[in-house]
């Protein structure tokens, strides 16, 4: 009896890490600019050893590590506003961890009044942080 609870109690523990939007609550959670894909952090802005920039032109957003060996590149559709649902986005990247591209729709998960966006594609299990700087 023991033995099950142990391992009712470890699989609720991992099902508690995700969410419903294929993304994991820390990243939900987080306040940092980070790029999240699997349910594992595969980049996030690190003050001294990131550069992040955001070009309001291309609405086009910036994260790689001073190497550029590390980065995403996120391109909004259109601008961002906190009325919509969804945005199409292009977003590249290639870490380490994880490399891909591609064209997604993204679920607007939240926003708050200092320019931070959270987005997620439940499918692909991406989710992808931002801040509009004001």
């Amino acid at each position: 009896m023991k033995r099950v609870l142990t391992y009712l109690a470890i699989g609720a523990a991992v099902l508690s890490s995700c969410s419903k939007s294929g993304v994991s609550d820390e990243f939900l959670e987080s306040d940092s600019v980070s790029l999240e894909v699997g349910g594992k952090t595969v980049l996030a802005y690190e003050p001294l050893t990131c550069q992040y920039a955001y070009n309001a032109g291309k609405k086009q957003f910036r994260l790689s590590d001073d190497s550029f060996s590390s980065y995403y590149v996120l391109e909004l559709s259109k601008p961002i506003n906190g009325k919509m649902k969804e945005i199409e986005c292009n977003l590249e990247w290639n870490t380490d961890k994880s490399s891909g591209s591609g064209t997604y729709t993204f679920k607007i998960e939240k926003f708050d009044g200092e320019g931070r966006w959270w987005l997620s594609n439940k499918k692909k299990k991406i989710g992808v942080s931002f801040i509009i700087p004001k």
